[in-house]
């Protein structure tokens, strides 16, 4: 027998059934006090009909309460003995539907999260094809419904446009779904789509509106059939906020004063700082579903992070995604990312990254609340990593990339001069100061260092490497005006550290150091330590003693005179007042 037969030749049966009515006609006015239906009783039942020429006038049939609930029928039932087809207006009014759950046999929990629900419409047709167009309002929302189905198909279809309206989609969601933990404030709901195919191939399309505050359009489609779900997204949105529609992952991933812990894996990671997360990344969605996604958007909203011009196509096929595009503009500049993430076992990542022309200033305000340094910074990098959690990717985390750019920091006023910091000293001192020597040569460091690279451009390049979540560099290099700086050091990522050596070189004397800048210390705190010869305590002379006559005649030396206190050079303030200010400069 093919499939659907069977529910073909009993609808035949059932209008054979039926065609026994066709042989009189009657009025029908009939109350019952109650009935027994799955253990639930049904009270205040009421058929008002007629019976004429095998066809039926249905005033009212009512269910007055059962289990609290209202059903109602009215419109008309015709060939009953050839075709039956109905056209009926329908009031179904459930105030409490978990007391419904016994009778549909349905869980009591999901149906009392649904709330009190009222559903009005009209259905019209047969049963090879019944349209309906109906209304819903359930969940502090509203939802209609209007198509046609077609319940003795092979497999059974429906074409069905579908309307859905709610003020806040944070609550719709977490009626349907408590376990979603979206972020609050994230707007309405407002859209609309048509639904076509049947129970396990169909596809959403047409759809336009407002989801979650952004604007909404394109396609959705899903093939249940197989032994994996299969979908496809093609959307095109506005703003979407994704940090709050990632809510649950973040709610979940053991940060903060009471989290961190121990990683489970790797040294680095043993001792790695507590801002990187130990908890497991859930990649359970990413081996339950097969899809193909194209998602385009104005804009993605990540906390500070703000990516416009977004679009994605990727393909996620038993664990694998495949990345072949993510472009975005971010920060000013351009962003491009490929590769491939594989979640079959553990997280295994590739990407290659290129950032072109980030500005700066904006990037080191938002990470680092700094804006003393700007301009356009180019990154390519080619990055892999694998882990169980955040702590265990970073510290795995390995690769090699280049930079180049333009640089301009940012000087305070106070900053610019060396007779700034020699008025500083003075000050501190309790008398101006008025030695030369050292102080000259920190002086004349301080004014090369703010003459070179403070307020004008700046050229950057340099290579790095990656390997166990350590960034290290050998030749980062800043030309600025008649100076160059080369740095060499690490970033050690799983522990927040930094350890780096800048060597300034003049133009005048290319080959050797005039001084030497070390930062070591937390990433976004860095200590710094000047160091050079300009900085080197100069040689005093030693003080010439006069002969003492003695009693016998014969000179004797004089005694030693006892040793000055203490006292702070003026150098070592000044020296002390650049390192300042350079820390100033790198941490705002």
């Amino acid at each position: 027998m093919p499939q659907g037969a069977g529910g073909a030749e009993g609808a035949q049966a059932e209008a054979g059934a039926l065609a026994a009515l066709t042989g009189f006609d009657a009025n029908l006015d009939l109350k019952l006090g109650s009935l027994s239906l799955r253990g639930v009783i049904a009270r205040d039942l009421h058929l008002d009909a007629t019976l004429q020429q095998g066809a039926v006038t249905l005033r009212e049939a009512l269910v007055g309460d059962v289990a609290g609930s209202r059903l109602r029928l009215a419109g008309s039932v015709a060939e009953l003995a050839v075709k039956p087809s109905v056209e009926l207006d329908v009031e179904f009014v459930v105030p409490e539907p978990g007391r419904l759950a016994k009778l549909a046999n349905l869980d009591a929990a999901a149906l009392s999260r649904i709330g009190a629900l009222e559903l009005t419409g009209r259905i019209k047709g047969s049963l090879e094809r019944m349209g309906f167009d109906m209304k819903l309002d359930a969940l502090g929302g509203r939802f209609g419904f209007a198509g046609t189905a077609q319940p003795l198909a092979a497999p059974p279809g429906f074409d069905v446009a579908v309307a859905a309206k709610h003020p806040d989609l944070t609550g719709l969601v977490r009626a349907l779904a408590p376990e979603v933990a979206l972020g609050k404030g994230l707007g309405v709901v407002d859209v609309k789509a048509r639904v076509a195919g049947d129970a396990k191939v169909f596809r959403l399309s047409d759809l336009a509106g407002r989801f979650g505050g952004a604007d909404l359009s394109g396609s959705l489609g899903a093939d249940l059939s197989g032994s994996k779900p299969k979908i496809d997204v093609d959307l095109t949105t506005g703003e979407l906020p994704l940090a709050a529609l990632m809510a649950s992952t973040a709610a979940g991933d053991g940060r903060g004063a009471a989290g961190g812990g121990t990683a489970t894996t790797g040294a680095t990671a043993a001792k790695g700082d507590r801002r990187w997360s130990n908890e497991p990344i859930d990649v359970a969605a990413l081996n339950q579903v097969n899809a193909e996604i194209k998602l385009t958007s104005k804009a993605w909203l990540l906390d500070k992070l703000r990516l416009d011009n977004a679009a994605i196509e990727a393909s996620l096929v038993d664990g694998v995604l495949d990345l072949r595009k993510l472009n975005a503009t971010v920060y000013g500049g351009a962003l491009s990312v490929k590769g491939k993430v594989d979640a079959r076992k553990t997280l295994e990542v590739g990407l290659a990254v290129t950032a072109i022309e980030l500005d700066l200033a904006r990037l080191l305000r938002d990470l680092a609340e700094s804006d003393r340094v700007s301009g356009p910074l180019s990154v390519n990098a080619s990055l892999s990593t694998r882990g169980r959690s955040e702590a265990e990717l970073v510290s795995a985390l390995a690769g090699t990339g280049d930079l180049d750019g333009t640089l301009e920091f940012k000087a305070k006023a106070e900053e610019k001069a060396g007779s700034a910091l020699l008025g500083l000293a003075g000050q501190l001192l309790g008398q101006k100061v008025k030695e030369l020597g050292n102080v000259t040569n920190i002086t004349g460091a301080t004014n090369v260092l703010f003459n070179a690279f403070a307020d004008a451009p700046a050229a950057v390049k340099g290579t790095f490497t990656v390997e166990r979540g350590v960034v290290r560099t050998t030749d980062l290099r800043v030309d600025g005006r008649q100076a160059a700086a080369l740095t060499a050091g690490s970033a050690d990522l799983p522990n927040w550290r930094l350890d780096t050596r800048t060597d300034v070189y003049r133009a005048e004397d290319p080959n050797t150091p005039f001084l030497t800048l070390d930062l070591r210390g937390p990433l976004d705190a860095p200590n710094p330590r000047v160091r050079g010869a300009a900085f080197q305590p100069r040689q005093q002379p030693a003080p010439a003693t006069a002969p003492q006559p003695s009693g016998t005649g014969q000179t004797e030396p004089a005694p030693e005179p006892a040793p000055p206190p203490q006292q702070t050079r003026p150098e070592d303030l000044l020296k002390k007042g650049l390192e300042n200010t350079l820390k100033g400069l790198l941490g705002g």
